[in-house]
């Protein structure tokens, strides 16, 4: 099975490169956009099974990016999950209106973010498998 392409769009380069870090060493492959027009750019071109986004971007916002992924025709629907420094309490319901899956608030548990890229992804259970498939089976006492 080919390795899940995770578009993450964030502006601060230190987040960028951490959550690449971080999504390479768990088997996915990470795309890097610093800015609202590269990440549309890279959505149409490389189409990206699920996107990261950040709503505070240099050249716009998360929600425009949102509102023109969800326009492009050419794409099946990509989940997005917002990794955001605005605060949940104001921003998370417009941010799930508008189409995100899920949203984070930074600082955020890396953890839940992995669970919650997997769940979107579908990956939750052949995960599993594969790590109980590494296990010896269990020994019989009669």
């Amino acid at each position: 099975m080919e390795p899940k392409t995770i578009l993450i769009v964030e502006d601060d380069r230190d987040l960028l490169l951490g959550l690449k870090v971080r999504l390479t060493a768990h088997g996915f492959t990470p795309l890097l956009a610093p800015d609202a027009a590269t990440a549309i750019q890279m959505v149409a071109i490389k189409k990206p099974d699920l996107i990261l986004l950040d709503l505070g971007l240099p050249d716009s916002n998360g929600f425009i990016v949102m509102n023109i992924v969800g326009q492009l025709k050419s794409l099946t629907p990509v989940p997005i999950i917002v990794v955001s420094a605005r605060p949940a309490g104001v921003y998370r319901e417009p941010a799930l209106l508008a189409g995100a899956k899920d949203y984070f608030e930074k600082p955020y548990n890396n953890d839940a973010l992995l669970k919650a890229i997997e769940r979107e992804l579908g990956e939750e259970t052949p995960k599993l498998l594969e790590a109980t498939a590494c296990l010896p089976p269990p020994s019989s006492t009669n």
